[in-house]
C-alpha cells in the first residue's frame, strides 16, 4: 500500500501520481500502451480495477487518469475535490502493445473519450515529456516525420484534462530531431471557438484518412494507425483505412476497444 498524489481535473477526472515500484524499474518492464490494477482502500478493500497508465515509459513516476464513468469511479472524483493524497495498491504493469512505431514515418492516432490515455502515454514516450528517470536508456534512431492525434470528445471541458500536455508537444514538435505533429480535437457538443487544436462536429475518418495518403504519399511511404476507444469508433476508423489499402495504400493498422 502507498501514498499516492491524487488531483481533480475538469471534465470529471482524476489524476493519479505515484512512483514506479523499484523492482519494475530495474527490470524495464514499463512499455508504452500498458495498464494495471488499482484497489482503492477507502472505497473498497476488495474491489480492484484496471485503468491505462498515462505516463512514458521512462518517466520517473507512474500516472494514470480515472474518468467518473459510475458509482465506484465517481466516489473517486468526488474525493479528490477535498483531498490532495490517498492510499492505494497496485498490480501491474501488465500489457505491451509492441508498436514499433520508430520504424514508420509516419504515425496517426486516433482516440475517444477516455481512451485517449494510452495515446498520451504513446506521445510523451515520442516527444520525451516529463522527468525522464536518469537510468533509462535512449531508443535507436527513430524514423518519423510526423505524428497526426484525432481524439473525439463530448465537451470543450474534457479536453482541459490533457491541454498542458498536448500545448507542450505542439511547442516542441518539430525541433531537436523531434517529429513534426498535427493535432485536431472534435469536439461534438458545445462549442469548440478560441483554440486552435478544437474543432465542432465529428471526424471524417474516411475523407481524412485519404487526405493523408495522398499528403504522405502512402504509395511510397507506410502509415501506422493506432486507434483506441469506443468499439464503433475503431470500427470506422479501420474501415478507412481499409478503403485505403485497397487502393494501394501502405497502412499497418492496430486498434484497443475502450467501451464507456
Amino acid at each position: 500500500m502507498k501514498t499516492v498524489k491524487v488531483k481533480y481535473k475538469q471534465g470529471d477526472m482524476v489524476q493519479i501520481v505515484f512512483e514506479k515500484h523499484y523492482i519494475a524499474r530495474v527490470l524495464k518492464m514499463h512499455k508504452v500502451g500498458q495498464y494495471m490494477f488499482v484497489n482503492f482502500p477507502l472505497l473498497n478493500i476488495f474491489e480492484w480495477h484496471p485503468f491505462s497508465i498515462s505516463s512514458g515509459p521512462d518517466e520517473v513516476n507512474l500516472e494514470i487518469h480515472v474518468k467518473a464513468l459510475g458509482d465506484h469511479t465517481r466516489k473517486l472524483v468526488d474525493i479528490a475535490k477535498t483531498s490532495s493524497e490517498m492510499w492505494i495498491r497496485t498490480d501491474g504493469p501488465y500489457g505491451n502493445l509492441k508498436l514499433n512505431y520508430r520504424r514508420f514515418p509516419f504515425f496517426l492516432l486516433t482516440a475517444g473519450g477516455i481512451g485517449v490515455t494510452p495515446v498520451i502515454g504513446i506521445i510523451k514516450d515520442i516527444y520525451r515529456y516529463g522527468q525522464l528517470d536518469p537510468q533509462a536508456k535512449r531508443h535507436h534512431k527513430s524514423y518519423l516525420e510526423k505524428v497526426f492525434l484525432i481524439w473525439t470528445i463530448s465537451s470543450e471541458e474534457q479536453f482541459r484534462c490533457f491541454e498542458e500536455e498536448i500545448r507542450w508537444f505542439s511547442d516542441h514538435a518539430g525541433k531537436d530531431g523531434l517529429p513534426a505533429l498535427d493535432v485536431k480535437v472534435f469536439v461534438t457538443k458545445g462549442s469548440a471557438d478560441g483554440n486552435s487544436f478544437l474543432v465542432a462536429g465529428k471526424p471524417n475518418y474516411d475523407s481524412y484518412i485519404a487526405s493523408l495518403n495522398k499528403e504522405c504519399d502512402l504509395l511510397e511511404n507506410s502509415l501506422l494507425v493506432f486507434a483506441c476507444g469506443p468499439r464503433k469508433m475503431v470500427n470506422m476508423c479501420w474501415d478507412a483505412a481499409s478503403d485505403q489499402q485497397r487502393e494501394g495504400a501502405s497502412i499497418h493498422f492496430h486498434h484497443e476497444t475502450f467501451e464507456f
